[in-house]
């Protein structure tokens, strides 16, 4: 609750692990297994070095996780985490950056932010509220759901996404800043808007968006986008070689500052 674990060792916990504050250090690991339980709450609570995996059942109700020296947080295939605090995992103790790797199940409503990289392969459900990704990420072949009025917002740094990217919801994909690369194939019901920075899609592998918004920023690389419901261009640069396609039964809406093409 307020010490300190520093091991080089591996623990497995097989029945319930409780982290309401104190500090996991060392370069060892702490995992949990399948049928376990995990409640990460309390105060602000710190990670570094250490391999923290959650291979059960797990919710985030509360505190902050400081983070640094390389650490890694995992939700493990097969194991599933539940953010419904507003709460963040941060990188600010120095070191290598650390890591928040989601190969499970993850589920998240309120106001979250991951400063450190994001890596997800599993599911992951924006159920409602902001996730906020800060440091350098990568999405691999992954589903991932967005509720109404629920936003993932990329931010600072560079983002890339492999795969098969399904984007399932009426939420919002938000750009805000860095750069957001495509490779492979990328679809999302819901609204995808770059108010700052740029996102370009693969050459070889044409995108569908139901709504396209481009306020700021630019839309770029030598893909295709295919836009099924709405296109709003109202500021911000088209560029490169690809192709912005508004489809039959779609409409367009140019308005705004000046753009470029």
């Amino acid at each position: 609750t307020g010490a300190t674990i520093d091991a080089t060792g591996g623990i497995i916990l097989s029945g319930q692990f409780y982290w309401p504050g104190g500090a996991l250090a060392g370069s060892g690991s702490l995992q949990t297994a399948p049928g376990s339980l995990t409640e990460i709450s309390g105060a602000t609570k710190t990670l570094t070095q250490r391999f923290v995996g959650i291979g059960g059942n797990g919710n985030w109700l509360g505190g902050d996780i400081s983070t640094g020296s390389a650490a890694q947080f995992h939700v493990i295939a097969g194991g599933s985490l539940a953010i419904s605090a507003n709460v963040s995992f941060n990188y600010n103790l120095g070191g290598a950056i650390s890591s928040f790797v989601n190969g499970g199940t993850l589920s998240s409503h309120g106001t979250r932010g991951v400063s450190g990289a994001f890596l997800n392969g599993g599911g992951l459900s924006v159920e409602g509220g902001l996730l906020t990704l800060l440091g350098g990420r990568r999405w691999v072949s992954t589903s991932m759901a967005v509720a109404p009025h629920a936003i993932i917002k990329l931010d600072n740094h560079s983002h890339a996404l492999g795969g098969d990217i399904a984007l399932t919801g009426a939420g919002e994909v938000r750009v805000t800043g860095g750069t957001v690369s495509v490779v492979g194939t990328y679809s999302s019901t819901g609204t995808t808007r770059i108010t700052a920075g740029t996102m370009s899609f693969d050459p070889t592998a044409p995108a569908t968006l139901a709504q396209l918004f481009l306020t700021n920023g630019t839309l770029s690389g030598g893909g295709t986008v295919n836009v099924t419901g709405q296109f709003t261009w109202s500021g911000g640069s088209l560029s490169g070689a690809g192709t912005t396609n508004v489809l039959s039964g779609a409409t367009a809406r140019l308005d705004g500052a000046v753009k470029s093409l």
